[in-house]
């Protein structure tokens, strides 16, 4: 059997392309797969897949595809699909081209497997989020469009399930991704440096970078007097505005933003990430390679995100900047002992929940779903 994974890189790797590039590996222990990545030189996807750490030992063939244009870089990648001859093509992201191509595949009698790992569209149908754009909506268009024609649809949160299969076409097979994953012997524990970490490949405002600022704001005497620092990575969006605010409010002396940073290189050395975004945080990337690297959490309670922590080893607030100020005082107090029983616990945790055998199960499942005669 043949599987493509094909997405777009014109940025670093988040949370979603690490989890789909680790499975895409280990489906290539059982079958012949392809990894083609749109927007981006060879060169700059080698080092994205270093930076996020992506063991790609099993894929047959990676293949890069710049854009020149969007035109020309779309009608290159689906010829370069094309001579791949692949059974099914996995992708995610409501897109143009992810639209161009569903259709492109059912023509040529290809299977189309879709990850829907953006909760946006969700929590907008929930009334969440109020803010419409002419890009929320043509996305929203161009989703309806992409549902209507794909063959697997794997679902990244469970409470969304049933929401998302009332979208699909009938004999759609549809599939909630088992938990979360991550490689529990890149992430380990590494002598503890005094640091509160906010996390994110693309800092924008449903990560909710701002929520970080405004609690530090609050409570810098605290981390000053106990000698913490505080790093925000992530690059783009909301950036710019964050890098001023810090420098405004004098906080650069206990923030540092270094941009866009491998997870393996900032988490096994932090005490605590901060996991504050607004809809859920679960499944997260992040969460797991920190609850792995020993990190003590404090996270937003919304969504799924209780399903992926303990209270050994973390703190779950409501998503205000008081709330938050007062979880990173209560860690900052208590004694080293506990903290380290913290660290014990959350990579006791991940050793016990964090394994990618159910995840690499289902997504085989879903793969070989796709073969003829298999449904």
């Amino acid at each position: 059997m043949k599987i493509a994974l094909v997405i777009s890189c014109k940025m670093r790797f988040g949370g979603a392309e690490r989890r789909l590039v680790r499975v895409l590996n280990e489906a290539g222990k059982r079958h012949e797969v392809f990894f083609l990545v749109r927007g981006c030189s060879r060169a700059f996807l080698d080092e994205s897949l270093s930076l996020a750490n992506c063991d790609v030992s099993h894929i047959s063939r990676i293949i890069a595809v710049e854009d020149g244009s969007r035109i020309r870089g779309s009608l290159k990648a689906l010829r370069r699909l094309r001579g791949l001859d692949v059974d099914v093509v996995h992708v995610y992201g409501a897109s143009r081209f992810n639209a161009a191509l569903t259709a492109w595949a059912h023509a040529v009698g290809k299977r189309v497997l879709f990850s829907m790992v953006d909760c946006v569209t969700f929590y907008d149908s929930m009334g969440f989020i109020e803010e419409k754009t002419s890009a929320s909506l043509l996305s929203g268009r161009l989703l309806d469009f992409i549902l209507r024609r794909v063959d697997v649809l794997d679902v990244l949160c469970p409470e969304q399930l049933s929401f998302y299969s009332q979208k699909v076409r009938r004999g759609c097979l549809v599939g909630s991704t088992p938990g979360t994953f991550t490689d529990l012997e890149a992430y380990r524990p590494q002598p503890k440096e005094r640091l509160f970490v906010f996390i994110a490949a693309r800092l924008n405002k449903q990560k909710n970078p701002q929520l970080m600022v405004d609690a530090v704001k609050m409570c810098q005497d605290a981390l000053r007097a106990s000698g913490y620092k505080v790093l925000i990575c992530g690059c783009g969006w909301e950036e710019e505005r964050i890098r001023g605010q810090i420098e405004d409010l004098r906080l650069d002396d206990i923030v540092t933003m270094p941009g866009y940073v491998s997870p393996r290189e900032v988490l096994p050395k932090a005490e605590v990430l901060c996991a504050l975004q607004k809809g859920t945080n679960y499944p997260s990337q992040t969460i797991a390679e920190a609850v792995a690297s020993g990190c003590f959490v404090i996270a937003t309670d919304v969504g799924e995100t209780r399903r992926m922590l303990d209270p050994s080893f973390s703190s779950l607030v409501d998503p205000f900047a008081a709330e938050l100020s007062r979880a990173m005082e209560s860690y900052i107090l208590l004694a080293e002992d506990q903290k380290h029983r913290c660290f014990a616990d959350a990579r006791g945790y991940a050793e016990r929940h964090f394994s990618i055998a159910p995840s690499r199960e289902y997504f085989l499942g879903l793969y070989e779903s796709c073969q003829p005669g298999a449904r």
